[in-house]
């Protein structure tokens, strides 16, 4: 057989990398906290509310469209990989009827850090798409994806004030 050859894995070696996936998996699930900070859903880790901290190196999802790398947090958005593409309507209008806030976590020791964010049950009635639920029913916000709605909201005060400008 050539290097360039298909190496293909008998049954011995199939079984051996399933175990090792179903360890890892098992692993994973360990990790799970009971307070639900850190949950996991078939393959998907999830923390609720918490950091990552990666002293050194990248996270690159080579089949998904987020990238770490070097501090940077990347996100593809090629038009090229977009169908079916529309303008956000009234941002601005729907943007008015959320609200920042100032708030603890509930299940926070320390108490001390105050955090700053918007309630999702909100954001969900304005932009269903911009919230995820998990299995245990915890809403999370997809606040990157905000980024485009309050670009909108920009442009819409934008026009207003050139309209109010030729008016006066």
């Amino acid at each position: 057989m050539s290097y360039d050859d298909t190496y293909a894995i008998d049954d011995t070696e199939f079984e051996f990398f399933n175990a090792i996936k179903q360890n890892i998996k098992d692993d994973l699930e360990n990790l799970v906290s009971s307070d639900g900070r850190i949950g996991l859903d078939s393959e998907n880790i999830n923390l609720n509310h918490g950091d990552i901290r990666l002293a050194e190196g990248s996270i690159i999802l080579e089949q998904g469209n987020i990238s770490l790398m070097q501090g940077q947090l990347l996100i593809q958005s090629d038009e090229r990989l977009k169908t079916d593409i529309r303008p956000i309507e009234n941002a601005l209008e729907r943007v008015d009827k959320l609200k920042g806030v100032y708030y603890h976590w509930k299940d926070d020791d320390k108490k001390k850090k105050l955090e700053i964010g918007v309630i999702a049950q909100d954001v969900q009635q304005q932009f269903p798409e911009l919230v995820n639920t998990d299995k245990n029913s915890i809403l999370s916000v997809d606040y990157i994806k905000l980024t485009a709605i309050l670009i909108e909201c920009v442009k819409d005060l934008k026009q207003q004030i050139s309209y109010l400008k030729k008016q006066s």
